[in-house]
């Protein structure tokens, strides 16, 4: 529930905290029997950092998943010291970029270093978002 629910962690099934997938049905079959429409907010730029996608992509930076976010490895000075990649900044005033120990990569996250932002210039990352929209139509 980081950022009210932003943080995306399964794409196909409701958090259990406002029910069941069947709770869901029920609804939208119960709203268009009023013939009144739901409105699903879609988040395509971010999942959680729970996502099973953001899980694998940190273990492993030679997986598909991995390709998925936006990654990079930071700038070093001249002591070897690590740094973030630029100077870009998040929607929240901090940084736009977290780092993970586990990838030993810096992450682009615009909104909350929970919320992993997505590599749309990945053709099969784009096909996996293209799924999920053809799975709510």
């Amino acid at each position: 529930m980081d950022d009210n629910g932003y943080d995306i962690s399964n794409h196909y099934h409701v958090d259990p905290q406002f029910g069941n997938d069947d709770d869901l049905k029920t609804l939208i079959s119960e709203v268009h029997k009023r013939k009144m429409k739901i409105i699903f907010d879609f988040v395509l730029n971010h999942t959680s950092d729970e996502h099973p996608w953001f899980i694998e992509a940190k273990k492993d930076p030679h997986s598909e998943a991995h390709g998925y976010y936006i990654w990079h490895p930071g700038r070093f000075d001249k002591q070897g010291k690590r740094h973030r990649p630029n100077n870009w900044r998040g929607f929240f005033a901090d940084s736009a970029w977290q780092f993970d120990r586990t990838a030993k990569q810096y992450y682009m996250k615009i909104f909350s270093k929970k919320m992993p932002d997505l590599n749309w210039e990945n053709p099969k990352l784009r096909e996996k978002i293209y799924e999920i929209a053809h799975y709510y139509f």
